[in-house]
């Protein structure tokens, strides 16, 4: 069988993308399943721990193909280059709708509300700015169900 980069297929000895079978030799196959990345960055690993290389950074909205997901950590690839590593579970989401909008600032706060200094929303966004997707990095992806002033609601209930 042909030599392929393993940074950008997703293949191992144990498993591999279902649409490889034939291509690579693996124990087993895996359709896998679509994600979202749900932080404003997440680090894309060459093995599951935190001290590992980095093979690149995934960004709020990108979407991301799991192949597995073991001890908080997923295993696939990225859509947008098709790099391949693991990547903290917990930066992950369901899919949603297709992005509508990038963020065009060097970075954009996510908030609970479509208002920074309302007291009944101060908890949850000093909360929120706690979370490592308080902050959206430029170029982040969001799907944007409607407008309200200066706030965009997203379809996560966000803005």
């Amino acid at each position: 069988m042909k030599n392929f980069d393993p940074r950008v297929t997703a293949a191992r000895p144990d498993l591999a993308a279902v649409e490889l079978k034939g291509k690579v030799a693996a124990a087993r196959f895996s359709p896998g399943r679509v994600m979202r990345i749900f932080r404003g960055v997440a680090a894309l690993r060459e093995a599951p721990n935190d001290a590992a290389g980095l093979s690149t950074e995934l960004l709020f909205g990108e979407r991301f193909t799991v192949y597995e997901e073991k001890d908080g950590w997923a295993w696939g690839q990225a859509a947008l280059d098709g790099y391949v590593g693991y990547v903290r579970a917990d930066a992950l989401a369901l899919p949603g709708k297709n992005s509508t909008h990038r963020v065009a600032a060097l970075n954009a706060p996510l908030l609970p509300a479509p208002d920074t200094k309302r007291a009944a929303h101060a908890a949850r966004v000093a909360h929120a700015a706690r979370d490592a997707r308080a902050r959206l990095p430029m170029n982040a992806k969001l799907c944007v169900t409607q407008t309200d002033g200066v706030f965009a609601h997203l379809d996560d209930g966000l803005y």
